[in-house]
């Protein structure tokens, strides 16, 4: 089998900025990444992965108002179509995909897992006090940043 290094690009729902995307790009070509798969069953070099939160806890009655619904379903897919083509643009080729979580410290781990990425970038917001920062949905990039490094994940925190 091939090796090859896979840059999983992650976002907890809100658009990639252009600071991520050029830092996305800046990795793949330091990485010498070809900007497009030598054939068509060669996985691209990045994986864009996005969630569209669900809402609630796992304790409560089940609620299908708490689910993503088709407008934020179609945000997400919009958000990709747009990282997806800035990417193509700078030369670089991106696969992509949305799932919806209630966790996305575990859904984003899983997804690193399941495509075996040896890169993980992600935006996050400055840090909040360390009493605080948990109740933040936008402050867990930090908790996934940290649980990818013990994975042996390399991790490019981009903040704003």
């Amino acid at each position: 089998m091939n090796f090859s290094p896979l840059i999983l690009m992650a976002s907890l729902g809100k658009p990639f900025s252009d600071d991520s995307l050029a830092a996305t790009v800046t990795l793949a070509k330091s990485l010498g990444i070809n900007a497009k798969p030598s054939d068509e069953k060669e996985r691209p070099p990045v994986h864009l992965f996005t969630i569209a939160r669900i809402f609630g806890s796992s304790f409560g009655m089940p609620n299908p108002g708490l689910m993503p619904n088709k407008r934020e379903w179609q945000e997400q897919h919009d958000l990709l179509a747009a990282a997806q083509k800035s990417l193509k643009k700078s030369g670089v080729a991106a696969s992509a995909l949305v799932v919806s979580s209630r966790n996305p410290i575990k859904r984003i781990i899983a997804e690193a897992k399941h495509v075996n990425a040896t890169h993980l970038v992600i935006e996050a917001p400055p840090r909040k006090h360390w009493l605080i920062a948990h109740l933040f949905w936008d402050q867990q990039a930090y908790a996934i940043g940290k649980r990818a490094q013990k994975l042996g994940i390399e991790v490019r925190l981009v903040t704003a």
